[in-house]
């Protein structure tokens, strides 16, 4: 910022032309024969904002500058026409050496790179102000710095899919740029024109992303099996005095049927006799029932301090939703029912 800028010079001359009165457009035109993209001046109060709107033809450095009748600290901020601060808030110092002592008022100036449209400009001084002026005006003799071009991405460079599932590759910053993608094994990942990949079977494959404007953007594509798995629980995980059961596993059979891998575990302190009004709900990755196993009694049988494995088995004809549901992503499942004990 310097001193000698247009608009400062203009702002200087005006203090000059007007001395201890307030400023004015009127004054503005008097002394510069000219008309500016922004003028704003009067009287202000502490803390409150004063506002102005201009409008900036076209992108490029605007210069602005303000003028006070008591040197503070002044803040600033510009706001476009849907209401979002795209600049500042700034605060210039009352102790800054950048103010101009040149006449009867203090003043400074800035540059902005603005680009093209409505702003509203808002201005707080922290002292009351006799008198201010604010003016703006496009700097003819600058170039603008242009506003570098994002290049494309993709919004995940790796991509995990369950086998018989798709997902979206999906492309920001493409700026209308043409976009084809080709797969390394289709055989593993497939991805048609709309980057939309199916996955085929289980393995990797890396879909290529490749732009007109010449950027190239590889996706890693990872295809699993539709099967549940968590780690086996230890019974000694369990706090003491509980009983507990750990599904483990899920996958669906040759024939649909959903098939549940589990333990049983005692770390109750009694031998656990049987169950009753035993349920296992089993829920999809939105939280939407896939079935539920039931048992009205389950006999177990089973000492303090040991476990036992069980399969469980939800028939095709009584799963909740028929259509075959991704159980890798599916939610912890969760069972219930009333414990019996010995203490034998």
């Amino acid at each position: 910022m310097k001193k000698t800028s247009r608009v400062l010079a203009i702002l200087l001359a005006l203090a000059l032309i007007v001395g201890m009165g307030p400023f004015s457009t009127k004054d503005v035109s008097a002394a510069t024969d000219e008309s500016y993209m922004l003028e704003a001046s009067g009287a202000a109060t502490a803390g409150v904002p004063i506002e102005a709107t201009f409008t900036m033809q076209s992108s490029g450095v605007a210069q602005f500058a303000i003028a006070v009748a008591t040197q503070c600290n002044v803040t600033y901020s510009f706001r476009n026409s849907a209401g979002e601060t795209v600049y500042g808030p700034k605060t210039f110092l009352e102790s800054d050496s950048q103010w101009s002592s040149t006449g009867s008022y203090p003043a400074f100036a800035f540059a902005v790179n603005v680009p093209q449209g409505t702003y509203t400009i808002s201005v707080t001084f922290d002292v009351d102000q006799l008198a201010y002026a604010v003016l703006g005006q496009p700097d003819l003799t600058s170039t603008p710095t242009p506003t570098p071009k994002l290049a494309p991405t993709i919004d995940s460079k790796t991509l995990t899919i369950t086998k018989g599932f798709k997902d979206q590759i999906k492309i920001l910053n493409a700026g209308g740029a043409r976009i084809t993608y080709k797969s390394s094994n289709a055989k593993v990942a497939a991805v048609n024109s709309k980057g939309k990949v199916t996955a085929k079977k289980k393995g990797t494959a890396t879909i290529t992303v490749k732009t007109s404007t010449g950027f190239t953007i590889p996706c890693k594509v990872i295809v699993k099996d539709n099967v549940y798995t968590v780690r086996k629980v230890a019974v000694s995980a369990l706090p003491a005095g509980s009983f507990g059961v750990n599904v483990y596993k899920m996958s669906y059979d040759k024939k649909g049927n959903l098939v549940l891998k589990a333990r049983m575990l005692n770390n109750r302190g009694y031998k656990a006799k049987y169950l009753k009004n035993f349920k296992i709900t089993v829920k999809n990755g939105k939280g939407k029932k896939i079935g539920v196993y039931s048992a009205k009694k389950l006999t177990i049988n089973l000492k303090s301090g040991k476990s036992k494995a069980y399969t469980f088995k939800i028939k095709k004809s009584k799963l909740k939703i028929k259509k075959t549901q991704d159980l890798r992503n599916a939610s912890y499942p969760k069972s219930t029912g009333k414990y019996y004990y010995t203490y034998r």
